[in-house]
């Protein structure tokens, strides 16, 4: 009687993963049939807008960075550098 009773507990446990796959499954097959529905179109422009976002946030960590260091130049008093071409009210504060 134990033996019937583990093998159908093992058959409920067996019935649910393949449950589990199954679903799993059938939403790969939903999500492929409706990227095949929008076209190819729309797969290109996607992809075009994630390489667009990775692009962008590595040039606004650029950006960011550069503002960082300018502000840490202004405020350890280097924020000026002194060139030929600064006036001459420029040239007589220094």
């Amino acid at each position: 009687m134990r033996a019937i009773r583990d093998t159908l507990a093992e058959l409920r446990i067996n019935h649910d993963e393949l449950r589990k796959d199954r679903d799993e499954w059938r939403w790969w097959a939903e999500r492929l049939l409706a990227e095949q529905q929008r076209g190819a179109l729309w797969r290109w422009r996607r992809r075009a807008a994630s390489a667009l976002n990775a692009v962008t946030a590595s040039f606004c960590g650029l950006i960011s960075d550069d503002r960082n260091k300018l502000a840490d130049r202004k405020r350890s008093g280097m924020g000026r550098v002194k060139t030929s071409t600064n006036s001459a009210a420029e040239r007589s504060v220094h």
